[in-house]
Protein backbone atom coordinates (compact mmCIF):
# COMPACT_ATOMS: atom_id res chain seq x y z
CA UNK A 1 0.00 0.00 0.00
CA UNK A 2 0.94 3.55 -0.84
CA UNK A 3 2.46 5.86 1.85
CA UNK A 4 2.99 9.70 2.11
CA UNK A 5 6.94 8.93 3.82
CA UNK A 6 8.75 11.83 4.93
CA UNK A 7 12.86 11.77 4.52
CA UNK A 8 14.28 13.97 7.69
CA UNK A 9 17.77 14.47 6.47
CA UNK A 10 20.06 17.41 7.29
CA UNK A 11 22.54 16.64 4.09
CA UNK A 12 20.66 16.43 0.56
CA UNK A 13 21.79 16.92 -2.91
CA UNK A 14 21.13 19.91 -4.87
CA UNK A 15 21.34 18.76 -8.00
CA UNK A 16 22.55 15.56 -9.64
CA UNK A 17 26.08 16.79 -9.76
CA UNK A 18 26.05 17.70 -5.93
CA UNK A 19 28.12 14.55 -3.73
CA UNK A 20 26.21 15.67 -0.26
CA UNK A 21 23.86 13.03 0.76
CA UNK A 22 23.42 11.06 -2.94
CA UNK A 23 23.12 7.83 -0.75
CA UNK A 24 19.89 9.54 0.84
CA UNK A 25 18.77 10.43 -2.41
CA UNK A 26 18.59 7.10 -3.90
CA UNK A 27 16.98 5.81 -0.80
CA UNK A 28 14.50 8.46 -1.66
CA UNK A 29 13.79 7.37 -5.28
CA UNK A 30 13.81 4.08 -4.23
CA UNK A 31 10.98 4.91 -2.25
CA UNK A 32 9.22 6.51 -4.83
CA UNK A 33 9.95 3.50 -7.20
CA UNK A 34 7.89 1.81 -5.05
CA UNK A 35 4.70 3.96 -5.34
CA UNK A 36 5.21 5.95 -2.29
CA UNK A 37 4.63 9.96 -2.05
CA UNK A 38 8.49 10.91 -1.17
CA UNK A 39 8.74 14.18 0.69
CA UNK A 40 12.07 15.04 1.71
CA UNK A 41 12.90 17.84 4.35
CA UNK A 42 16.69 19.18 4.38
CA UNK A 43 17.93 22.41 5.51
CA UNK A 44 18.60 25.14 2.95
CA UNK A 45 17.46 28.24 1.31
CA UNK A 46 13.69 27.49 1.63
CA UNK A 47 13.94 29.47 -2.23
CA UNK A 48 16.41 27.09 -3.68
CA UNK A 49 15.62 25.25 -6.98
CA UNK A 50 16.79 22.04 -7.56
CA UNK A 51 17.53 19.84 -10.17
CA UNK A 52 16.17 16.49 -8.84
CA UNK A 53 16.49 12.82 -10.32
CA UNK A 54 12.99 11.17 -11.36
CA UNK A 55 12.68 7.71 -10.16
CA UNK A 56 12.25 5.02 -12.71
CA UNK A 57 9.54 2.30 -13.16
CA UNK A 58 6.20 4.38 -12.86
CA UNK A 59 7.09 5.99 -9.20
CA UNK A 60 7.19 9.67 -8.60
CA UNK A 61 10.43 11.75 -8.27
CA UNK A 62 10.94 12.98 -4.08
CA UNK A 63 9.78 16.40 -3.76
CA UNK A 64 12.43 18.51 -1.63
CA UNK A 65 11.49 21.29 1.02
CA UNK A 66 14.26 23.53 2.66
CA UNK A 67 13.63 24.98 6.10
CA UNK A 68 16.46 27.30 6.67
CA UNK A 69 19.69 26.60 8.31
CA UNK A 70 22.43 26.86 5.43
CA UNK A 71 24.79 28.49 7.44
CA UNK A 72 25.41 25.73 10.11
CA UNK A 73 24.38 22.74 7.83
CA UNK A 74 26.71 22.45 4.81
CA UNK A 75 30.13 21.39 3.70
CA UNK A 76 32.24 20.84 5.39
CA UNK A 77 29.84 19.68 8.26
CA UNK A 78 28.03 21.24 11.07
CA UNK A 79 30.60 20.55 13.86
CA UNK A 80 33.82 21.63 11.46
CA UNK A 81 31.43 25.16 10.49
CA UNK A 82 30.67 25.60 14.25
CA UNK A 83 34.66 25.42 14.97
CA UNK A 84 35.43 28.10 12.69
CA UNK A 85 32.45 30.32 13.57
CA UNK A 86 30.30 29.03 17.23
CA UNK A 87 27.72 32.11 16.01
CA UNK A 88 26.98 29.38 13.44
CA UNK A 89 25.12 27.72 16.05
CA UNK A 90 22.31 30.08 15.55
CA UNK A 91 21.08 28.40 12.32
CA UNK A 92 19.78 25.35 14.44
CA UNK A 93 17.30 27.84 15.36
CA UNK A 94 16.33 28.80 12.47
CA UNK A 95 16.21 25.49 11.12
CA UNK A 96 14.19 24.44 14.01
CA UNK A 97 11.92 27.19 13.74
CA UNK A 98 11.38 26.97 10.18
CA UNK A 99 10.74 23.51 9.96
CA UNK A 100 7.86 23.39 13.14
CA UNK A 101 6.19 26.02 10.89
CA UNK A 102 6.96 23.50 7.40
CA UNK A 103 5.36 20.60 9.51
CA UNK A 104 1.84 22.31 10.10
CA UNK A 105 0.65 21.84 6.78
CA UNK A 106 1.86 18.30 5.69
CA UNK A 107 0.37 14.81 7.06
CA UNK A 108 2.82 11.71 6.65
CA UNK A 109 1.87 8.23 7.23
CA UNK A 110 5.45 7.57 7.81
CA UNK A 111 9.14 9.61 8.80
CA UNK A 112 12.79 8.19 8.41
CA UNK A 113 15.17 10.54 9.76
CA UNK A 114 19.05 10.05 8.92
CA UNK A 115 21.37 10.72 11.75
CA UNK A 116 20.58 11.19 15.42
CA UNK A 117 21.34 14.15 16.17
CA UNK A 118 19.36 16.85 15.26
CA UNK A 119 17.41 14.94 13.02
CA UNK A 120 16.04 12.67 15.34
CA UNK A 121 16.00 14.26 18.18
CA UNK A 122 15.10 17.00 19.04
CA UNK A 123 13.41 17.51 15.34
CA UNK A 124 11.43 13.93 14.33
CA UNK A 125 10.62 13.33 17.77
CA UNK A 126 9.65 16.87 19.21
CA UNK A 127 8.03 18.24 16.08
CA UNK A 128 5.52 15.44 14.51
CA UNK A 129 3.30 13.58 16.46
CA UNK A 130 4.17 10.19 18.24
CA UNK A 131 1.91 8.82 16.39
CA UNK A 132 3.40 8.44 13.31
CA UNK A 133 5.77 5.57 12.68
CA UNK A 134 9.72 7.13 12.44
CA UNK A 135 13.28 5.46 11.68
CA UNK A 136 16.30 6.64 12.66
CA UNK A 137 18.85 5.91 10.58
CA UNK A 138 22.24 5.35 12.24
CA UNK A 139 25.50 6.31 10.01
CA UNK A 140 28.33 6.60 12.02
CA UNK A 141 29.65 10.18 12.57
CA UNK A 142 26.21 10.29 14.57
CA UNK A 143 27.15 7.68 16.68
CA UNK A 144 30.34 8.93 17.30
CA UNK A 145 29.61 12.00 18.74
CA UNK A 146 26.66 10.63 20.79
CA UNK A 147 29.17 8.12 22.22
CA UNK A 148 31.34 10.92 23.34
CA UNK A 149 28.92 11.93 25.59
CA UNK A 150 28.08 11.04 29.44
CA UNK A 151 26.33 7.26 29.62
CA UNK A 152 23.65 8.89 31.23
CA UNK A 153 23.03 10.94 28.36
CA UNK A 154 22.89 8.25 25.88
CA UNK A 155 20.65 5.86 28.16
CA UNK A 156 18.38 9.28 28.55
CA UNK A 157 18.27 9.36 24.87
CA UNK A 158 17.56 5.87 24.13
CA UNK A 159 15.10 5.89 27.00
CA UNK A 160 13.34 8.52 25.09
CA UNK A 161 13.32 6.70 21.57
CA UNK A 162 12.11 3.85 23.51
CA UNK A 163 9.47 4.95 24.97
CA UNK A 164 8.42 6.70 21.20
CA UNK A 165 8.60 3.45 20.07
CA UNK A 166 10.86 4.92 17.41
CA UNK A 167 12.81 1.91 15.17
CA UNK A 168 16.35 2.21 14.69
CA UNK A 169 17.92 1.23 11.94
CA UNK A 170 22.10 1.04 11.96
CA UNK A 171 23.86 1.10 8.53
CA UNK A 172 26.38 -1.63 9.84
CA UNK A 173 26.37 -4.46 11.97
CA UNK A 174 29.39 -3.15 13.84
CA UNK A 175 27.76 0.44 14.76
CA UNK A 176 25.13 -1.67 16.51
CA UNK A 177 27.73 -3.08 18.73
CA UNK A 178 29.83 -0.22 19.20
CA UNK A 179 26.11 1.22 21.38
CA UNK A 180 25.66 -2.08 22.54
CA UNK A 181 29.19 -2.04 24.55
CA UNK A 182 27.70 0.76 26.59
CA UNK A 183 26.13 -0.09 29.69
CA UNK A 184 22.44 -0.28 29.24
CA UNK A 185 19.70 -1.84 31.90
CA UNK A 186 17.97 -4.70 29.67
CA UNK A 187 15.10 -3.22 28.18
CA UNK A 188 17.13 -0.61 26.14
CA UNK A 189 20.01 -3.60 25.19
CA UNK A 190 17.02 -5.32 23.86
CA UNK A 191 16.06 -2.31 22.14
CA UNK A 192 19.46 -2.17 20.28
CA UNK A 193 19.76 -5.57 20.06
CA UNK A 194 17.10 -5.84 17.98
CA UNK A 195 16.93 -3.07 15.38
CA UNK A 196 17.84 -3.39 11.68
CA UNK A 197 20.94 -3.50 10.10
CA UNK A 198 20.62 -1.85 6.56
CA UNK A 199 22.50 0.86 4.56
CA UNK A 200 21.17 3.04 2.37
CA UNK A 201 21.08 2.41 -1.33
CA UNK A 202 24.12 4.06 -3.77
CA UNK A 203 23.59 4.53 -7.40
CA UNK A 204 26.78 4.85 -9.63
CA UNK A 205 26.61 5.59 -14.18
CA UNK A 206 26.77 2.76 -15.82
CA UNK A 207 29.15 2.39 -17.99
CA UNK A 208 32.23 4.25 -16.88
CA UNK A 209 34.86 2.19 -17.18
CA UNK A 210 38.79 2.51 -16.37
CA UNK A 211 39.89 3.21 -19.58
CA UNK A 212 37.11 5.45 -20.57
CA UNK A 213 37.57 7.26 -17.47
CA UNK A 214 41.53 7.78 -18.34
CA UNK A 215 40.22 9.16 -21.88
CA UNK A 216 37.62 11.57 -20.01
CA UNK A 217 40.25 12.92 -17.97
CA UNK A 218 42.98 13.35 -19.82
CA UNK A 219 45.50 10.90 -17.88
CA UNK A 220 47.99 9.03 -19.33
CA UNK A 221 47.56 5.34 -19.41
CA UNK A 222 51.07 4.77 -18.32
CA UNK A 223 50.73 6.43 -15.19
CA UNK A 224 50.09 5.08 -11.92
CA UNK A 225 46.94 6.98 -9.67
CA UNK A 226 46.01 6.73 -6.16
CA UNK A 227 42.87 8.93 -4.92
CA UNK A 228 41.58 10.40 -2.18
CA UNK A 229 38.04 11.18 -1.52
CA UNK A 230 36.89 13.07 1.46
CA UNK A 231 36.46 16.57 3.49
CA UNK A 232 39.63 17.88 4.73
CA UNK A 233 39.13 17.55 8.25
CA UNK A 234 41.37 16.12 10.88
CA UNK A 235 38.42 12.86 11.70
CA UNK A 236 38.77 11.93 8.25
CA UNK A 237 42.49 11.24 8.60
CA UNK A 238 43.59 12.49 4.84
CA UNK A 239 47.58 13.22 6.54
CA UNK A 240 47.31 9.18 6.92
CA UNK A 241 46.32 8.26 3.60
CA UNK A 242 49.15 10.94 2.07
CA UNK A 243 52.06 9.54 3.92
CA UNK A 244 51.06 6.14 3.19
CA UNK A 245 50.71 6.78 -0.50
CA UNK A 246 54.38 8.75 -0.71
CA UNK A 247 55.90 5.63 -0.07
CA UNK A 248 54.52 3.92 -3.21
CA UNK A 249 57.36 4.60 -5.82
CA UNK A 250 55.71 5.79 -8.69
CA UNK A 251 52.08 6.52 -7.43
CA UNK A 252 50.51 10.21 -8.69
CA UNK A 253 48.16 10.88 -5.84
CA UNK A 254 44.93 13.02 -6.62
CA UNK A 255 42.52 14.59 -3.34
CA UNK A 256 39.21 14.97 -3.73
CA UNK A 257 37.55 17.58 -1.16
CA UNK A 258 37.49 20.54 0.47
CA UNK A 259 37.93 21.30 4.11
CA UNK A 260 39.90 23.46 6.45
CA UNK A 261 43.10 21.56 6.28
CA UNK A 262 43.00 22.44 2.70
CA UNK A 263 46.04 24.77 2.66
CA UNK A 264 48.59 22.55 5.52
CA UNK A 265 47.79 19.66 3.80
CA UNK A 266 48.90 21.39 0.25
CA UNK A 267 52.00 22.61 1.98
CA UNK A 268 52.99 19.31 3.23
CA UNK A 269 52.56 17.52 0.56
CA UNK A 270 53.32 19.87 -2.79
CA UNK A 271 53.38 17.33 -5.07
CA UNK A 272 49.95 15.99 -4.73
CA UNK A 273 47.19 17.00 -6.95
CA UNK A 274 44.22 18.86 -5.00
CA UNK A 275 41.20 18.68 -7.35
CA UNK A 276 39.26 20.49 -4.62
CA UNK A 277 35.71 19.99 -4.07
CA UNK A 278 34.49 18.34 -7.48
CA UNK A 279 30.33 17.35 -8.83
CA UNK A 280 30.01 13.89 -8.32
CA UNK A 281 29.67 13.05 -11.72
CA UNK A 282 33.44 14.10 -11.95
CA UNK A 283 35.02 12.65 -9.20
CA UNK A 284 33.17 9.49 -10.08
CA UNK A 285 35.44 9.46 -12.94
CA UNK A 286 38.69 9.77 -10.78
CA UNK A 287 37.67 6.92 -8.91
CA UNK A 288 37.46 4.71 -12.01
CA UNK A 289 40.32 6.06 -13.53
CA UNK A 290 42.24 5.29 -10.57
CA UNK A 291 44.62 1.98 -9.63
CA UNK A 292 43.75 2.39 -6.32
CA UNK A 293 41.05 4.45 -3.89
CA UNK A 294 42.65 5.45 -0.42
CA UNK A 295 40.25 6.01 2.65
CA UNK A 296 41.67 6.04 5.99
CA UNK A 297 38.57 7.50 8.38
CA UNK A 298 37.31 5.27 10.95
CA UNK A 299 33.98 7.47 11.41
CA UNK A 300 31.75 5.66 8.63
CA UNK A 301 29.28 2.30 9.38
CA UNK A 302 29.36 1.41 5.70
CA UNK A 303 31.87 3.91 3.73
CA UNK A 304 29.57 4.89 0.67
CA UNK A 305 33.30 5.82 -1.17
CA UNK A 306 34.38 2.40 -0.80
CA UNK A 307 31.35 0.73 -2.20
CA UNK A 308 31.65 3.38 -5.00
CA UNK A 309 34.67 2.15 -5.95
CA UNK A 310 33.81 -2.12 -5.46
CA UNK A 311 31.09 -0.65 -8.00
CA UNK A 312 33.08 0.91 -10.26
CA UNK A 313 35.89 -1.51 -10.20
CA UNK A 314 38.78 0.26 -8.26
CA UNK A 315 40.63 -1.55 -5.74
CA UNK A 316 40.45 0.09 -2.40
CA UNK A 317 43.24 -0.15 0.46
CA UNK A 318 41.18 1.20 3.49
CA UNK A 319 41.32 1.83 7.41
CA UNK A 320 39.11 -0.66 9.35
CA UNK A 321 35.79 1.62 10.12
CA UNK A 322 32.58 0.05 9.96
CA UNK A 323 31.50 -3.31 7.78
CA UNK A 324 34.66 -3.13 5.26
CA UNK A 325 36.90 -5.85 7.20
CA UNK A 326 33.60 -8.17 6.79
CA UNK A 327 33.17 -7.23 2.95
CA UNK A 328 37.10 -7.42 2.18
CA UNK A 329 36.77 -11.52 3.73
CA UNK A 330 34.72 -11.82 0.00
CA UNK A 331 36.30 -9.20 -1.87
CA UNK A 332 39.71 -9.74 -3.09
CA UNK A 333 40.43 -6.26 -4.51
CA UNK A 334 39.47 -4.75 -0.72
CA UNK A 335 42.45 -4.49 1.06
CA UNK A 336 41.76 -3.41 5.13
CA UNK A 337 44.53 -2.21 7.09
CA UNK A 338 44.06 -3.59 11.19
CA UNK A 339 45.22 -5.21 13.84
CA UNK A 340 42.72 -3.97 16.24
CA UNK A 341 40.98 -8.03 15.87
CA UNK A 342 44.48 -9.68 15.74
CA UNK A 343 43.87 -10.96 11.93
CA UNK A 344 44.16 -9.23 8.68
CA UNK A 345 42.69 -10.27 5.21
CA UNK A 346 44.48 -12.22 3.64
CA UNK A 347 47.44 -10.92 1.19
CA UNK A 348 45.93 -10.21 -2.35
CA UNK A 349 47.26 -9.33 -5.67
CA UNK A 350 45.47 -6.74 -7.76
CA UNK A 351 43.93 -7.97 -10.42
CA UNK A 352 43.95 -4.63 -12.58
Amino acid sequence: MAERILVLTTSYPRGPGDHAGHFIESEAIELARQGNQVTVFCPGNPEEKVSQIPSSDGGGTPQVKYFGGGILFGHPGALPRLKGAPWRLLGMLQATRRLRQLVMGHNFDRIVAHWLLPTAFPWATQLFSATIPLEVVIHGSDLRLLLRAPEIVIRRLLLHLYRRKVQLRFVSESLKKELSHIALPSPLRSYVEQSQVRASPIRVPAGISYKKARNLLGLNHHDRWGVIVGRLIAPKRISVALNAAALVPGLSVAVIGAGPLKAKLEKNHPKVRFLGQLERTLALQWIAAADLLLTPSLLEGAPTVVREARALNTPVVCSNSGEVFHWAKSDPDLWVLTHSEGEEPPSRSNTR
